[in-house]
């Protein structure tokens, strides 16, 4: 890759400011106004910032292959219930080979999950990566994820049920044993114990009714 298009993804840490600023006013518009004002919280060179808002700054999600990640609200029903959430995670690097206080673009993802609110375990719909560049120790440069679209879609719903497929069997393979090992085993006594018929004695006829004379 030439250094010009290596030059095209770095940036200022006030160039990257600006343009930091520029995409949350935008949010703030297009997003629900329910959240009550997005803003950007993190680091960029450690671990990147993510986006969170006033209303639920302590949102977190389950993220496949990738611990918990902050959330805002993206959807909200007639009822004012949140139920699709999304995170969004921007990161720069510092150049292997320092360029006069430049940082080197390095990813951008979204992620769409469905749940309720409070529940970290919300279903990952999908997610959108825009992979950066990684710089070899050599100088040379080259994108992350190798063979990838840029950016690359990649849908998750089908592996939650999956997951949730295989955690119903094994709890149902769970239950079967626990009820072999405690219920006893049935045996037919009617092999043990021979059988013999019971005498009925019926009950003596009543009394005739006695006569008087006159």
């Amino acid at each position: 890759m030439s250094p010009t298009a290596h030059d095209a993804l770095s940036a200022s840490v006030p160039e990257i400011e600006k343009h930091l600023g520029l995409l949350r006013d935008r949010l703030n518009k297009i997003l629900p106004q329910l959240g009550q004002g997005y803003y950007w919280a993190g680091e960029l060179t450690e671990g990147g910032v993510d986006l969170e808002c006033k209303r639920y700054p302590s949102e977190r999600v389950l993220r496949e292959r990738g611990g918990k990640v902050p959330v805002v609200p993206l959807s909200i029903d007639h009822n004012q219930t949140v139920l699709y959430w999304m995170s969004l995670r921007q990161s720069w690097v510092e150049p292997t080979i320092p360029r006069r206080n430049r940082l080197v673009y390095h990813t951008t993802g979204v992620t769409v999950f469905f749940g309720e609110e409070r529940i970290d375990e919300k279903t990952q719909l999908f997610r959108a990566e825009w992979p950066g560049l990684r710089e070899r120790v050599d100088g040379s440069v080259e994108f992350e994820a190798t063979g990838a679209g840029h950016p690359h879609w990649q849908f998750d719903a089908y592996q939650h049920h999956l997951r949730e497929r295989r955690e119903e069997r094994q709890r149902r393979n769970e239950l079967d044993n626990l009820l072999m090992e405690e219920q006893p085993e049935l045996e037919d006594f009617a092999d043990l114990i021979p059988f013999r018929s019971i005498d009925v004695i019926e009950p003596p006829p009543p009394p005739l009714p006695t006569t008087s004379s006159r």
